[in-house]
């Protein structure tokens, strides 16, 4: 594996730790005390992904593990938010630092650790951009918590356990509508960095990497708007943002080995099959399970158009017939992982909250 570029990493590292975050807090307006302690989990995440790269010392170069660390940062402040819809801040905040502590390090080690992957040596499965430690983990992790029994998953936030700043509007309004087009803006950067970054260096595969990241986000935020519309469902607030983020999720696997017939398929077909089966989820159901099933589709469905498209080692250009299977149980495998450690995790994160509400009314009782 080249030594990596620390400059290229550094930067990369900055955008993929702040923009992806800051993306979801301007689309749904939350509220920055829970931004905040989400950020404690992703700290931790941040910690044990240093540390597993420092104790298997497996790379000579450590600069990768920078940006590692922020992209394992980043998503895992994103489920702690995306859980504290369900489970209030302070659950979700423990149960999201406890999950990437535990599950993140392994999963980027095993697609984006090393030149081949663990991934691809064990299973010959190709993870190019790392789409399932940036998508796949976190969606099984956050569908987990929304399937979990009330047991585990009741606490809805409350006045003193702040997760958005105002309701959430059934459909998109012009301010709103401004924010979600602000929010794909930067998400679409933090995806060009990241598949540029995780490359490592600057190489002639940089630039197919930007256009590639950059073209997944736009064409999964139209194949969102197009099949919302199709569907006959009036356009939810912040719909376009999941489809930025399906897009990213269906070229992930592929990066730079996507040419513009591959990258158009995986992006195409990637993102409306995750649009339409988070659509077709009723209304009842709980909201933040609609990412998750739609990101979990769409890294599976762009990791088998990669394995029959993509250049050098697809069907059409090998012939070998078995890639597909491969990368599906690539995603079967990281999402058992994920949701496991999630169910775990909720389950303790549970047992804390109760301590807590137990400390605090006996001291308010005492006082």
């Amino acid at each position: 594996m080249a030594i990596a570029d620390p400059m290229l990493q550094l930067v990369a590292a900055a955008l993929v730790l702040v923009l992806p975050v800051a993306a979801l807090a301007i689309a749904l307006r939350l509220h920055p005390r829970a931004v905040a302690a989400a950020a404690v989990a992703g700290t931790a995440a941040t910690i044990a992904v240093l540390a597993v790269d420092a104790l298997l010392a497996m790379r000579v170069d450590r600069s990768p593990a920078v940006l590692d660390a922020a992209a394992a940062a980043a998503v895992t402040t994103i489920v702690a938010l995306l859980a504290a819809q369900r489970v209030g801040i302070l659950r979700a905040t423990v149960l999201a630092a406890l999950w990437g502590a535990a599950v993140l390090p392994l999963v980027l080690l095993a697609t984006v650790g090393s030149v081949p992957s663990a991934l691809q040596r064990a299973l010959g499965a190709v993870d190019a951009g790392g789409a399932l430690a940036t998508h796949a983990a976190g969606a099984a992790a956050v569908l987990v918590v929304t399937l979990l029994p009330r047991a585990f998953s009741a606490g809805r936030p409350t006045a003193g356990d702040p997760v958005s700043t105002e309701p959430p509007a059934p459909t998109a309004s012009r301010g709103q509508s401004t924010r979600t087009a602000i929010a794909v803006v930067l998400l679409g950067m933090a995806a060009v960095a990241w598949m540029v970054g995780v490359d490592r260096v600057v190489s002639e595969a940089t630039g197919r990497l930007a256009v590639n990241a950059a073209a997944g986000i736009l064409i999964g935020a139209a194949m969102w708007l197009i099949v919302a519309r199709l569907s006959g469902r009036r356009l939810p607030a912040g719909g376009a943002l999941l489809g930025a983020a399906l897009g990213w999720a269906a070229v992930g696997s592929g990066g730079a080995f996507l040419g513009p017939v591959a990258l158009g398929s995986a992006a195409v077909l990637g993102s409306a099959a995750g649009a339409m089966m988070a659509l077709r989820l009723p209304p009842t159901a709980v909201p933040m399970r609609r990412p998750a099933v739609g990101v979990l589709i769409t890294v599976t469905v762009g990791g088998v158009i990669t394995s029959l498209l993509a250049d050098g080692f697809s069907l059409a250009a090998t012939g070998a017939t078995i890639g597909s299977l491969t990368q599906t149980v690539a995603v079967l495998i990281v999402g058992l992982l994920s949701g496991v450690a999630a169910a775990i995790a909720s389950a303790v994160a549970a047992g804390f909250a109760a301590l807590v509400g137990v400390v605090a009314r006996r001291s308010g009782g005492a006082g």
